[in-house]
């Protein structure tokens, strides 16, 4: 979804977040340390915090230069599929999902001997080339006054995506972002389905909470704006 160096890898992340070496790299940071190493992981708010508080940091303690490369999970992923055999991201921060393909083809490098293996929650082992870094929740945020100017009551369900009121003023991450996809789930849910069965939030997406979004935001970034 997911910052390293000498097998050391250093934590943030998403709920649904997991991080890797690019497996063009196992054997070079192995050997000789990389004098710049390119992160891709989410803009926005977390990259300010990256640039600011993480980064520096790190290029000091390490003598390296990091280029952060500011890309939505799905997106990083297309490009690790691009590059493969001659990556130039070397370190990847992404969503689960994503990063269960990322793995599925072979686009990570085993962690099973860095240090830090041994001190991962069991819910952070997501396997060999990947480790878990971190969990946010997914929810809806809302401004109040203008709910109150609507009448409309505070949510207290995702049925509210559906409201008439709300037509053209939700922004809705897409379903290939996370809290997109936790989106569709709990649409499905509510409308008889889940996980395994999720036409019934496809059909609650499309026809009911589509004519209310003003924009489906692709990027963290653009939803923090």
């Amino acid at each position: 979804m997911k910052r390293a160096l000498h097998r050391r890898l250093s934590t943030r992340s998403l709920a649904l977040a997991a991080l890797s070496f690019v497996s063009s790299l196992a054997a070079p940071l192995a050997a000789q340390a990389e004098t710049t190493l390119y992160v891709a992981n989410v803009g926005g708010s977390n990259e300010q915090l990256y640039r600011q508080k993480v980064i520096p940091a790190f290029e000091k303690a390490h003598n390296v230069k990091i280029v952060y490369v500011a890309s939505n999970s799905s997106d990083t992923l297309a490009k690790l599929q691009a590059q493969k055999g001659h990556q130039q991201i070397n370190v990847a921060v992404m969503d689960d999902g994503p990063m269960y393909q990322a793995m599925q083809m072979n686009l990570c490098a085993k962690l099973d001997d860095a240090p830090i293996m041994n001190d991962l929650y069991p819910l952070a082992k997501i396997g060999p080339t990947a480790v878990g870094v971190g969990m946010v929740a997914t929810g809806i945020g809302y401004n109040e006054e203008a709910f109150k100017k609507a009448g409309i009551p505070a949510p207290d369900s995702w049925k509210v995506l559906t409201d008439k009121r709300l037509k053209g003023k939700l922004g809705v991450p897409p379903i290939t972002n996370t809290y997109g996809l936790h989106s569709l789930v709990m649409l499905a849910r509510l409308n008889g389905g889940g996980e395994k069965n999720i036409d019934p939030g496809f059909t609650a997406m499309t026809k009911e909470v589509a004519p209310n979004v003003l924009s489906w935001a692709p990027t963290p970034g653009e939803m923090d704006g």
